[in-house]
């Protein structure tokens, strides 16, 4: 058993090379809060929510009522707690607070770490061996010609069930004002994608310009990466 000692939170921001646009609005950069939990033993546990704003909460009152508590009887708590709807901002911004969540990825984090595992083990002890893990897919494929991969994934047997070994990263596109301002030139950032990196599977945002722009970017793409 072990106790939190302390629970720290920053807020940080991505910002990204070009801004890009979707539905309710301009995206600069990638804002969200970092957090630390520490136990009395020294072992630290990092975790992430998805607002800036949830690193003053964590920095106050709500992250002192975590201290002196055990770990799991926390880890418990949170982890069936309602998450409280998105706020839709008149500034086309989308806002989640939910700064428990940040807590109870860190308290995973340390419970992996004090068991000696690695985090997807750890959450694979108690996996049905034959359960068959879900695994998501767009729909835009780099080449026809490629082998489609399957929807789910048979996970192996034994007493540690991976829920997943890799991590599938997706290329993504999307209108970036001064850079991709049409389908066509869309469709060349992906085909290019495909040829610098080998990029297979493709997602990005609609809903920006009228729907017949969206088909015709869908279709220029096609056109472009097959």
């Amino acid at each position: 058993m072990s106790r939190i000692a302390r629970v720290e939170a920053w807020p940080a921001n991505a910002p990204l090379e070009a801004p890009y646009l979707m539905a309710p609005g301009t995206v600069p950069g990638i804002s969200r809060t970092i957090v630390r939990v520490t136990t009395e033993d020294g072992v630290h546990g990092l975790g992430e929510s998805a607002s800036p704003l949830d690193a003053a909460e964590l920095g106050g009152e709500l992250g002192q009522a975590f201290v002196g508590r055990d770990t799991d009887e926390v880890r418990a708590e949170l982890e069936p707690a309602e998450i409280a709807p998105p706020e839709h901002r008149t500034d086309a911004k989308v806002l989640i607070r939910n700064p428990r969540a940040g807590v109870e990825i860190a308290l995973w984090d340390i419970a992996a770490r004090e068991a000696g595992l690695p985090l997807h083990a750890f959450l694979a002890q108690d996996r049905d061996p034959l359960a068959r893990i879900p695994v998501a897919r767009t729909s835009l494929k780099a080449s026809a010609s490629r082998p489609r991969r399957p929807s789910f994934r048979s996970a192996p047997t034994g007493s540690e069930v991976p829920c997943r070994t890799q991590v599938e990263f997706t290329e993504y596109f999307a209108y970036r004002p001064g850079r991709e301002d049409s389908p066509a030139e869309i469709a060349a950032y992906c085909a290019r994608m495909v040829e610098e990196h080998d990029s297979p599977v493709f997602e990005g945002k609609v809903a920006v310009h009228p729907v017949d722009e969206d088909v015709r970017l869908v279709r220029e793409i096609r056109a472009a990466i097959g």
